[in-house]
């Protein structure tokens, strides 16, 4: 496991935090997801996803490049408990990115836990972007403000803006199409091999 921690964890978790990676070019990073893809296994993929947080978001990072759905259920058991923070963004972005009925309904178990927002800001915008992203209709019922509502103290201090997590998920997806779409396909000739 200090391998993997070393070749692959290091050098993408920083930039897999918050989808940094979107921010600018990194032929490096692209390379590291891209070896990871082939070189991790599923026993690799999830002994990471019951790690620490830098572990699960490149873990799932992973998961989403791949759209695996055989780790559907460990992510929601991270994810619906909200064990760690940080990797709740990449475990909605994986099951987005999955798009299953079973992966849509974790992000929707996620949204009814955790909305109304209140005092627990957690990857709430990130639940409500994937889910947009990939069905809007099921999307719209967590449209009304009210249970957007940030409060602090017992005092409302303004609304999580749920359009950001839509931008964000979709800045996501729009990098993944632009800079891993053989990827799928050389996963399958892997597969093959």
């Amino acid at each position: 496991m200090s391998d993997i921690i070393e070749e692959y964890i290091k050098p993408l978790y920083m930039k897999v935090l918050h989808g940094n990676f979107v921010k600018e070019e990194n032929e490096a990073f692209i390379e590291t997801s891209n070896r990871a893809c082939s070189e991790l296994s599923d026993k690799d993929i999830q002994e990471l996803l019951g790690r620490g947080w830098r572990e699960a978001i490149v873990a799932s990072w992973i998961v989403a490049l791949r759209k695996e759905s055989s780790f559907i259920k460990k992510m929601r058991e991270n994810l619906i408990p909200s064990r760690c923070c940080f990797s709740g963004e990449f475990h909605l972005i994986a099951l987005a990115r999955i798009n299953s009925e079973e992966s849509q309904q974790v992000i929707i178990d996620y949204l009814e836990k955790y909305l109304p927002v209140g005092s627990n800001c957690y990857d709430q915008k990130w639940a409500y972007g994937a889910l947009h992203l990939i069905n809007p209709s099921l999307a719209r019922k967590y449209d009304d403000d009210i249970l957007w509502k940030q409060i602090e103290g017992g005092k409302e201090f303004g609304i999580m803006d749920r359009m950001k997590g839509i931008d964000k998920v979709r800045s996501v997806f729009d990098f993944i199409e632009s800079n891993f779409n053989d990827l799928k396909q050389n996963q399958s000739l892997l597969d093959n091999a």
